[in-house]
């Protein structure tokens, strides 16, 4: 008699998915921190470091889920951890609106967009581009993420943001190109990010600045974004993927001048895929805070059992000792949930 083997149950099988999909990134992050180790150039150790917190931030996410499909009964902690990973659902509804209202203008095509948002730390605008990498990602097909970051102590300038791609071989002690080296190097970075095209059909480029330097912006958009878009013609024709889209996301923690920045805008209505479409951060309202805490915080599930009052009540207290101001307004609703849900372990 043939013993039949017994299949594995969705969960073993979800459980194998994301512990190869952790061990992925833990591969990733092993070799960061090799290069972390190694190279001596301390503005490219900060995009290195940048780059390790992104991944391990993905590493907690997995490591999250895991738990909760290996250890069963209650554990605050786990919970507490799964709202801080949706805590970026809470609002930016106008930001969402624009950021989706100009992916369907070229939803059937290819297409480009270059978003910019403004005063990002008090705002939490990491959590705003959270959503829209979200978003990209459903969309469906292959994606490339590049994030560059810029700290307080780094000097942007257009051949450290080519060297951040890590695509292209850039001399270290190469700090002030001439015109025809510069050009080179951009010519050689964007011919690399499109022949990636063969293996995705989205790249998404998250620009971090701490402060505002305008000679940096205008480069990027004059010079570099507007050589890649133009390349979208010749992509959807020559290859085979289509819907090929560039994405950009410039998070700035100060603002540039409105004299300066206005030419380079382009509204809604006259969309140019050239240009920047400037996405306004908005404080949270009481009611946005609301609608997270019942929708997205777990507060409402079986496990926890909190009830419409005790929810109202977080709310209120989570804005008014904010005043909506989302950097402080996360920290506040992170403290309550943590104080509730620790309270509600210890009564089991």
């Amino acid at each position: 008699m043939t013993q039949r083997i017994k299949s594995p149950s969705p969960q073993e099988i979800k459980l194998k998915a994301l512990q190869t999909e952790y061990d992925a990134l833990v591969e990733q992050s092993n070799k960061l921190t090799q290069q972390i180790t190694y190279t001596s150039n301390e503005s490219d150790r900060t995009q290195l470091k940048w780059q390790w917190d992104n991944i391990y931030q993905q590493m907690e996410e997995k490591n999250n889920e895991i738990k909760k499909l290996k250890t069963p009964g209650f554990a605050y902690e786990e919970y507490l951890q799964e709202c801080e990973i949706n805590i970026h659902r809470i609002d930016f509804s106008q930001a969402k609106r624009i950021f989706q209202r100009i992916l369907n203008s070229f939803y059937e095509k290819e297409g480009a967009a270059f978003f910019l948002l403004q005063n990002s730390r008090p705002n939490e605008g990491n959590l705003c581009v959270k959503y829209f990498e979200e978003t990209l990602k459903n969309e469906g097909g292959y994606w490339i993420y590049h994030p560059i970051g810029f700290s307080s102590i780094d000097q942007p300038s257009p051949i450290n943001f080519l060297r951040r791609f890590g695509i292209c071989d850039i001399p270290q002690d190469l700090v002030e190109p001439n015109p025809q080296k510069l050009e080179c190097y951009k010519k050689k970075v964007i011919q690399k990010i499109c022949g990636a095209i063969f293996k995705t059909s989205v790249i998404f480029i998250n620009i971090y600045i701490d402060e505002a330097h305008e000679q940096f912006l205008k480069w990027i958009i004059e010079d570099f974004w507007v050589s890649l878009v133009r390349q979208l013609p010749e992509l959807s024709r020559n290859k085979k993927i289509p819907k090929v889209k560039f994405i950009t996301v410039v998070t700035l923690n100060t603002s540039f001048s409105k004299e300066f920045l206005n030419p380079f805008l382009t509204r809604i209505g006259n969309f140019n895929h050239e240009r920047i479409v400037e996405i306004q951060l908005k404080k949270w309202k009481e009611q946005d805070i609301l609608e997270w805490l019942f929708g997205h915080s777990i507060l409402r599930s079986p496990e926890i059992g909190s009830t419409e009052t005790e929810i109202e009540t977080i709310a209120k207290v989570v804005y008014r000792d904010s005043q909506g101001q989302p950097i402080t307004a996360r920290v506040i609703l992170m403290k309550e949930l943590e104080r509730i849900l620790r309270e509600k372990s210890q009564r089991r």
